[in-house]
């Protein structure tokens, strides 16, 4: 396991020519771009946040009924 992800790594970062122009501008497009995407998973989060909290709970709730059945939480 750890020699094929130390080939992962090694290949990754093992230099190659690639003959391209990258634009001084792509930086700042892609951070626009996660900035954006970012900001909205938290605005969907905040807007359903009552939503979110109820499917959360509702999935968590019968977990905890069975932790406390089976007597690890009381």
């Amino acid at each position: 396991m750890f020699i094929n992800i130390l080939l992962l790594v090694l290949f990754i970062l093992y230099p190659k020519e690639a003959y391209a122009y990258v634009d001084p501008g792509t930086g700042g497009y892609i951070f626009q771009v996660l900035f954006l995407f970012f900001s909205a998973i938290i605005g969907f989060l905040a807007f359903f946040r009552n939503k979110v909290a109820t499917v959360i709970s509702s999935v968590l709730r019968p977990i905890k009924n069975l932790l406390i059945k089976i007597g690890v939480l009381k």
